[in-house]
């Protein structure tokens, strides 16, 4: 069974979903994640997802001004991908994220994850830049209030 939690900063979990990020969205672009990369996490939000207690997808909330937050890092497990494990998690971090009076969200996606972003209202909002040698598009989402 798969779970939604929100993730203490330093905690076990935390520290497991550090490496998850590290796996999937660093190391295949040659890079670790550093101290810098990781020097606002404390002021954020954390959310996962178990699968028998083991993290399998992660995802930061940044909150911003004026009702609004960057959604960060979202990575799922390459073996929970196409499982709706990703879905889950961003519902929940979704709703976290309006309880906590946030009413718009803004990402960067890389250009392969547009089309899954998109189908939860994400709408393009800029032109795209390039980062990490990999095409982002700026998205935003009004939050259901």
């Amino acid at each position: 069974m798969v779970n939604c939690v929100e993730v203490a900063f330093a905690s076990q979990r935390y520290r497991d979903l550090l490496r998850l990020r590290e796996k999937y969205l660093r190391a295949p672009l040659g890079f670790k994640l550093t101290s810098q990369d990781t020097c606002d996490d404390q002021q954020q939000w954390h959310f996962a997802s178990l699968a028998d207690g083991k993290i399998i997808a992660g995802v930061i909330i940044a909150p911003g001004s004026q009702q609004s937050a960057q959604l960060r890092q979202m990575v799922v497990d390459k073996q929970w991908q196409g499982k709706g494990v990703g879905e889950t998690l961003l519902r929940f971090a979704h709703d976290q994220s309006a309880q906590r009076g946030v009413q718009t969200i803004t990402l960067n996606a890389r250009d392969s994850a547009v089309g899954f972003y998109t189908r939860f209202g994400y709408r393009r909002c800029g032109a795209s830049h390039t980062l990490f040698g990999i095409v982002h598009w700026p998205m935003a989402v009004a939050l259901p209030v």
